[in-house]
């Protein structure tokens, strides 16, 4: 697809307005606005009700519109919810979204109403107007031979320092990194890359999982950037987009100098430039390497072939990178955020004990009791009616305050699983449970906890602890885009030395034994806030 000018802006407005309150309370309407707004990039003129009611609401190949006015209703709906959030929430935004009457392709064009109007199919049309209301433009002025000079030299200087404004610019927002591409190379034992090119992290654990979100739309040829596990411009493991002849994913490694492509290195990328963020992940279990791609940083789909690196790597640490390789591509910009090191329960087999290099297991759970991996989650179930808990913890850094999160699909039954910080002194822990009829809970064991009711149908939710200042606060999202803090903090040296977080899951009191629940836990991470360039100078 041949992207616009105006693409990408409307792309941001989209997202604000599925996170807006009007459409993130409606999964539906929400479904239904991504999907159409998908077909007005692609430049698509016309979606059939059929199409809809598959895709969107997942009828059968049996609808009948004219029996069935579900997509109809799903779309009144939408275009009401669209009305709400420009009258509120939206009335100053740049941007508007519409869906026209009788139509499933909505438009997007800039408020302005003096400039040309730019719909989501790329296309400028004026506004209309009687021609003699136009002005006629002036005739241009002719330019002194002192301009003609200036102008190219500044707009050459603008362009050799537009990487670095565009780095020393959003380097200072905690959790973004934006890198501007420019030519350089690191393979086949060379390193040329300008500085800021490369940017690296914490070292890695033996066996951890590292992601990032990242938005890049390479259009020209070595145009590359992505993920990395590195330990030094000899040696590391590489994840990303590139532009070869077109947009591919890219999972290779290098080792003594030699970049390796085994089979599977290279795959198509068919979303490469539609400006969507590409959720990365490199999964290093000790000398085995393997990726995995995603759209929403919680459903993965892996990629290429599993790599092993024949040398140990112990200092190997996260990495993030964009440049243009050999090439004199003109630069262009890697965004990177929710940078993050841990563990994704995706991709294990369900024979695979719960055992990571790195984490403790501290269980009073009896025999017959604990964690499995199944499909896409770590899975505990809660099958004993006796009082037990079970946790897995990993040595946490307090120095420069951390964001540790977990994502949880559960409906507890005299049960609680969630998110645990621990120290020498003192406990704390972001829960699940069904007190008052199910309710989202903060507490500091045995002090002081807060409840804020839980979200209507107990949807997975996101559970964040984060410090920072000296402080401790809790966070809940149902759709990763808004969190609801909850009203009590906690001072970071009230838990005392020797921090350990992880995950928690608890029976707190004897039941029936006939009852069962079973907390599912998608990943446990913490985001990394601060990355270095590298060479350090």
């Amino acid at each position: 697809m041949q992207r616009t000018d105006h693409q990408e802006s409307f792309r941001h407005q989209l997202e604000k307005v599925l996170a807006s309150k009007e459409f993130s309370s409606s999964r539906q309407t929400r479904d239904f606005l991504l999907y159409v707004s998908e077909a007005a990039f692609n430049q698509r003129s016309h979606v059939d009700q059929g199409e809809l009611a598959k895709n969107v609401l997942g009828r059968s190949s049996e609808f009948n519109p004219i029996d069935d006015a579900s997509v109809r209703r799903v779309a009144t709906q939408t275009r009401r919810k669209l009305d709400r959030y420009y009258a509120g929430q939206g009335a100053s935004d740049p941007v508007l979204v519409t869906l026209p009457l009788r139509s499933y392709v909505p438009v997007f064009e800039w408020r302005q109403c003096d400039t040309a109007v730019t719909d989501a199919r790329g296309t400028d049309e004026p506004l209309p107007g009687p021609a003699e209301e136009s002005p006629q433009p002036a005739p241009p002025k002719p330019r002194s031979r002192l301009n003609r000079m200036l102008i190219p030299a500044i707009a050459l200087l603008a362009l050799l320092l537009a990487p670095v404004w565009i780095w020393q610019r959003r380097k200072a927002t905690p959790g973004e990194y934006v890198i501007a591409t420019q030519h350089g190379d690191m393979m086949h034992d060379t390193f040329d890359l300008a500085r800021g090119a490369l940017l690296t992290g914490p070292k890695t654990g033996p066996v951890e999982d590292v992601a990032v979100r990242m938005r890049f739309s390479p259009e020209q040829a070595a145009q590359q950037a992505g993920l990395m596990v590195f330990a030094s411009p000899n040696q590391y493991v590489k994840l990303g987009r590139q532009f070869t002849s077109r947009v591919n994913l890219e999972f290779g490694l290098e080792l003594r100098g030699l970049y390796r492509k085994p089979p599977g290195t290279w795959s198509y990328d068919a979303h490469g430039q539609d400006g969507w963020p590409l959720w990365l992940l490199i999964r290093r279990e000790q000398s085995s390497y393997r990726a995995f791609f995603g759209y929403d940083g919680s459903e993965w789909k892996p990629l290429g072939n599993v790599l092993q690196m024949s040398d140990p790597m112990p200092e190997a640490r996260l990495a993030v990178y964009g440049y243009n390789g050999p090439s004199n591509a003109p630069a262009t910009t890697a965004a990177f955020d929710h940078i993050s090191a841990g563990l994704a329960f995706h991709g294990w087999t369900p024979e695979r004990p719960v055992l990571f290099e790195g984490w403790s297991v501290v269980s009073s759970t009896p025999e017959g009791v604990g964690p499995r991996f199944a499909a896409d989650a770590l899975e505990f179930s809660f099958n004993r009616p006796e009082a037990y808990s079970w946790r897995l913890l990993h040595p946490l850094d307090p120095n420069t305050g951390f964001v540790v999160s977990t994502k949880i699909d559960f409906l507890p039954g005299g049960t609680i699983a969630g998110l645990w910080i621990e120290g020498t002194k003192g406990e704390f822990r972001l829960i699940r449970s069904d007190l008052n009829g199910g309710s989202l809970t903060a507490e500091h064991i045995r002090k002081n906890q807060v409840n804020i009711p839980d979200f209507p149908g107990c949807p997975p939710v996101t559970l964040r602890l984060e410090s920072k200042d000296g402080l401790i606060r809790a966070s809940v999202s149902r759709d990763d885009i808004k969190f609801v803090t909850l009203p009590i903090t906690l001072n970071l040296n009230d838990l005392g030395p020797a921090l350990r977080f992880g995950i928690q899951a608890e029976r707190r009191t004897w039941g029936s034994a006939t009852t069962s629940t079973t907390a599912r836990y998608f990943y446990v991470r913490r985001e990394i806030t601060n990355l270095s360039y590298f060479p350090p100078k």
